[in-house]
């Protein structure tokens, strides 16, 4: 799916035909470690909401890793295992979800995403990203094996492929903040009178 032209946002606004009136789900959209499962998890805690891993959520749902399924499977196969994950994740009580980094750049799931929720990115420039990716034990199957280097030029690709994606977010935050609470005190400051009451 190519990348649709949109204005870029600050803070929240209208995007596209949506407008956020009350909110009872927010999505947290970035590249790999930048954090999103912990500041989720954190996110979710301090608004009393429930939380949903969506990687965590797919192992569960396949009974394998999401490393197993990228070396049995292929990534686009996962990717359509992720779509529909994410497409019957639909749960009643209000909750936050992180997604997967590639999540927002496969098929129309962007536009679902801003459809059904507030949707955050976490914008982290490629030294960041390098610093929590680069370990040579990480799990993460795009970066799984790769030397320092070509971990630098894969951030690169995917976060120019992916850049035009992120950035249709209702929301993007800039990383990183001092400490976890500032961040989210930054989150809750802008969809504190969007959420729904608890």
């Amino acid at each position: 799916m190519e990348c649709l032209p949109t204005t870029k946002l600050g803070n929240l606004a209208k995007n596209d035909a949506i407008t956020l009136v009350v909110v009872s789900r927010i999505y947290l959209i970035g590249m790999p470690g930048c954090g999103k499962s912990s500041h989720g998890k954190k996110l979710a805690k301090q608004l009393q909401w429930d939380w949903i891993d969506l990687d965590s959520l797919i192992e569960a749902n396949t009974g394998t890793t999401i490393t197993q399924i990228f070396e049995t499977k292929g990534e686009k196969a996962f990717r359509e295992i992720e779509q529909e994950t994410l497409f019957k994740c639909n749960p009643i009580a209000p909750t936050v979800i992180a997604c997967g980094g590639g999540t927002p750049s496969y098929a129309n799931n962007m536009d679902y995403i801003n459809k059904n929720g507030l949707s955050i990115y976490l914008y982290a420039n490629e030294l960041f990203l390098w610093h929590r990716l680069s370990a040579k034990n990480t799990i993460r199957p795009l970066f799984r094996g790769l030397s320092e280097e070509d971990c630098k030029i894969k951030i690169a690709k995917l976060l120019s492929e992916r850049k035009c994606f992120y950035e249709r977010a209702h929301l993007q935050l800039k990383l990183p903040f001092t400490t976890s609470k500032t961040l989210l005190n930054s989150i809750l400051s802008h969809i504190k009178p969007q959420i729904m009451p608890i």
